[in-house]
């Protein structure tokens, strides 16, 4: 039995595949056979769904997603039969795929009914519309009456509102840009400090009264306002500048070479014979691995030759690992995270890396390569997958994310402009299992902290 499957939203919307077989793999990997964006449709996972036929047709089943699998909106728990017309949703937010099941061929579609019944199904089904008609046009003007009152209430608060948010957020700003002028981030702080500039500018663009946008516009300032007033609470507990002094020597920036196409990014070291993690898709890509690979150190001048060692054998786990061919030694973060310290949802982290495009990507020979922060909190954290909303500066693949005591706990791999951006990490206890066992104990944050309260007691 055929099953036509046209892909409503998302990266590849406007696809149109059919198929004839047992099952449909679903996702973002390779070897699925209805395959989405694997760097744009980043709510779906390397392996999402699977269509499978069944005697009635087909029936969805979620293979362990991330985002989870929808039919018709409702969330699907194991499997759920498919019918014409019903459309799958890989994730809340993610793309839509609408099914046709049957046979396609010609001459052999759905029969036409007769005139007649045609007729007799208009008229009973046309009586009943009138019906829902007259009965919605009724509440169509009590609503609209109702909306009416109510939006003039709106009105007259939400200046106050914003008002109320502008000055909090004046607040937060200071106490941030305070701990910024001791992690010594310039470009984080003037990033910082346009992005509450274009709020106030905002709130005030239209001499106290409601923004040009309508109530719609109010709503959006007011969530930002509010998001930006946590995000900057949150941020100014975070000691920066310790986290800066503690790692920064570790930072690395990283160029590649795969088929003859370039590429910086970063990573970071977590051995002293000169071990750097970062993302697979730096060092390997359809293509092959990285032909030329040369790395610099945060605040260096000199390029060293690297060569990859390891990739995840996991599809859905963006990291590699490269060494350094001179010999050592070379700075190490102060810890990688193996049980989710700080990752609750609000928890501040700040990120370290070479932002592409930008001074920090220092290419020539005799420039010092420097780093820049990215900051935000914590927005989901999911088995795999740390989503973080990131309130300003540009991250990089591969840079490390650290918790508020400056250890590891993620390794950026992807992001998309949003309200501010959303940025995606891969979450510490994935990268752990792929280091030597004499590294992973070495910078195993917990280890430390164990072997230390066993040594003072405490």
């Amino acid at each position: 039995m055929k099953i036509e499957l046209r892909i409503l939203s998302g990266a590849r919307a406007g696809t149109v595949r059919s198929f004839d077989q047992a099952v449909v793999r679903v996702g973002r990997a390779a070897d699925c056979d209805l395959r989405f964006d694997a760097a744009a449709d980043l709510d779906v996972s390397a392996h999402h769904a699977e269509l499978r036929q069944t005697a009635n047709g087909y029936e969805v089943v979620d293979v362990g997603s991330t985002n989870g699998t929808l039919l018709n909106g409702r969330p699907v728990s194991g499997k759920a039969q498919m019918h014409s017309g019903d459309v799958v949703s890989l994730g809340a937010s993610g793309p839509r795929v609408a099914a046709q099941i049957g046979s396609y061929t010609a001459g052999t579609g759905i029969r036409r009914q007769s005139a007649k019944r045609v007729s007799v199904a208009l008229h009973a089904q046309t009586a009943w519309l009138w019906r829902i008609l007259s009965v919605a046009v009724g509440l169509l003007v009590v609503v609209a009456a109702t909306g009416y009152l109510v939006r003039r209430h709106h009105t007259s608060v939400s200046q106050t509102e914003i008002d109320s948010l502008l000055a909090a957020n004046r607040t937060a700003a200071r106490a941030f840009q305070a701990r910024l002028q001791g992690a010594q981030d310039s470009a984080l702080s003037s990033e910082v400090r346009l992005r509450n500039e274009t709020l106030a500018a905002r709130a005030h663009g239209s001499g106290g009264k409601e923004p040009s946008g309508g109530a719609g516009e109010t709503t959006n300032l007011a969530t930002e306002l509010a998001r930006s007033n946590a995000m900057q609470s949150a941020l100014a507990d975070m000691d920066l500048p310790a986290v800066r002094e503690e790692n920064d020597g570790a930072m690395v920036l990283i160029a590649a070479e795969i088929a003859g196409h370039a590429q910086q990014a970063s990573g970071f070291s977590v051995s002293r014979d000169g071990l750097i993690v970062t993302n697979r898709h730096v060092v390997q890509d359809s293509a092959g691995k990285a032909t030329r690979l040369a790395v610099k150190f945060a605040n260096t001048r000199g390029w060293k030759l690297a060569h990859v060692v390891r990739v995840s054998p996991d599809s859905s786990v963006d990291l590699a690992l490269v060494q350094v061919d001179d010999s050592g030694p070379y700075p190490v973060v102060s810890g990688v995270s193996s049980s989710g310290v700080d990752v609750a949802v609000g928890a501040p982290i700040a990120a370290l890396g070479f932002a592409p495009g930008g001074d920090s990507a220092a290419v020539a020979d005799d420039a010092p390569a420097r780093t820049t922060f990215s900051t935000g909190t914590i927005n989901r954290a999911l088995i795999g997958l740390l989503q973080i909303d990131a309130f300003a500066g540009r991250g990089s693949s591969g840079s490390p994310v650290f918790d508020r005591h400056g250890h590891v706990i993620g390794v950026i791999w992807g992001g998309v402009s949003a309200a501010g951006r959303v940025v995606y990490a891969v979450p510490s206890d994935r990268l752990l299992p792929l280091l030597p066992p004499a590294v992973r104990e070495s910078v195993d944050a917990s280890r430390r902290d164990t072997v230390r309260r066993d040594s003072t007691g405490h």
